[in-house]
């Protein structure tokens, strides 16, 4: 369980173009077994539109084995159409360096929508005792 509270820059807005869209998210991630389920909901101000709007993500991690995982999630705003992603993550060096490979598009979306995902997670030792 978390809470985010960050603001966001739109520097090619034609109006408010600074840091002044701000938002908020509550993440919360629940384990049973070897399934994971993440609940994201949240809160946004879009100062160009005028329009305080709903931010939503849900996702579900399956460990298939040591070394992968199956990932799949949708997310959005209120007002648009939700995004859906489907991947594997593959552990390439134990609790240090991770690989994720994903499939994005927006439900009923156009050949822009669409696109590929590659990710890197590096996790360091602990900088505090």
């Amino acid at each position: 369980m978390g809470l985010v509270l960050g603001v966001t820059r739109r520097p090619l807005a034609d109006t408010y173009n600074g840091w002044e869209n701000p938002y908020v998210l509550l993440p919360v991630s629940v384990t049973a077994g070897d399934f994971t389920v993440h609940v994201q909901p949240g809160w946004l101000r879009n100062r160009e539109s005028r329009r305080e709007e709903t931010i939503w993500g849900v996702a579900g991690e399956w460990n298939a084995s040591d070394r992968f995982t199956l990932l799949a999630e949708a997310f959005g705003v209120s007002s648009e159409r939700p995004f859906v992603r489907a991947g594997v993550r593959w552990v390439a060096i134990k609790d240090r360096l991770e690989f994720d490979l994903s499939w994005v598009t927006r439900s009923g979306g156009a050949r822009e929508d669409r696109f590929a995902s590659l990710g890197l997670t590096w996790t360091s030792a602990a900088f505090l005792p």
